[in-house]
């Protein structure tokens, strides 16, 4: 909650004694977009990729019927069977 409102809120940092712009008010300052849009495409981005990175992980029937599809190209010379040897 804390880098939410960092995120959001803060706009100017002193970093070793220098002024230091935030990047969505860098970004504002550049697009002339606001600073809040920048901020919370951001945090979409980073809900979505944790969202897509946790449905990934977790096993479901699909990610099984893939694994087995996977095993048959194991030991060929195939692209499949060398990503099937990385997991």
């Amino acid at each position: 909650i804390t880098s939410i409102r960092v995120l959001f809120f803060v706009t100017e940092a002193i970093i070793g004694g220098v002024v230091r712009t935030s990047d969505a008010t860098s970004m504002q300052d550049i697009t002339k977009i606001p600073s809040w849009i920048w901020a919370s495409i951001w945090m979409v981005l980073a809900f979505w990729m944790t969202a897509m990175g946790i449905f990934i992980t977790v096993e479901t029937k699909e990610n099984d019927s893939a694994r087995e599809a996977l095993d048959e190209f194991r030991g060929e010379d195939h692209p499949l069977a060398l990503a099937a040897e990385l997991t």
